[in-house]
């Protein structure tokens, strides 16, 4: 986060950025205890990420189903289950000219079989914090094309950045994976495609098919 404070354009971009990296910081810690007080089973033991067989997959649907109910979570269009948790009261003016929140924070969810598929958010960088569950794959791809490159999150590598305008996607590694992602300036729908509402002649070059 202090790399994208560097890279900001004008002091107050800077400060929002900085108040952005404290306070995904507290919501990592807060969303790590709620990790921590999870259980697998009604018998009280503790999940794991990547627990198996029918108890472990009914227990994290469970928890998956806890989630959703405890933040209020909405279906997202790119796939999994979101709830914007943080929009900044602060606005900056971007090199574009159009006025954003300083930064935005959700909490994003996906479960076992789905998928976060390729979109692109504009003029705005995105950093990914893993917060409980299995690892996470994160594909990052360059606007206009190349090698998508795999990227992985967990409790080991929490964080992760996609760079403003970049393609990207993602997939869990187990029964489910939760996530922040912060993204400054603040995100707008407006800023935000999906690859597959493009002609297929416009795609770049290196999107993997099956996360269309």
């Amino acid at each position: 986060m202090q790399w994208l404070a560097s890279r900001a354009s004008t002091p107050q971009l800077q400060k929002a950025l900085m108040i952005q990296q404290k306070h995904c910081c507290q919501q990592a810690k807060r969303l790590h205890a709620l990790g921590r007080r999870a259980t697998s089973s009604e018998s009280g033991e503790t999940m794991t990420d990547h627990q198996a067989g029918p108890t472990g997959e009914h227990s994290a649907n469970a928890v998956v189903e806890g989630l959703i109910e405890e933040w209020k979570m909405q279906p997202h269009p790119e796939g999994g289950w979101y709830r914007e948790i943080h929009r900044s009261s602060q606005t900056v003016t971007r090199s574009d000219g159009a006025t954003r929140a300083g930064f935005t924070t959700i909490l994003f969810l996906l479960k076992a079989g789905s998928t976060s598929r390729w979109h692109q958010v504009r003029h705005a960088d995105e950093v990914w914090i893993h917060l409980q569950g299995a690892p996470l794959s994160l594909w990052d791809l360059p606007e206009t094309g190349g090698e998508a490159a795999r990227q992985i999150l967990s409790l080991q590598q929490p964080v992760q950045v996609i760079p403003a305008n970049h393609w990207q996607a993602a997939r869990p590694e187990g029964p489910y994976s939760l996530v922040s992602c912060c993204v400054g300036p603040g995100f707008a729908f407006e800023d935000f495609t999906m690859l597959h509402e493009l002609p297929q002649s416009e795609w770049p070059e290196g999107a993997l098919t099956d996360l269309v």
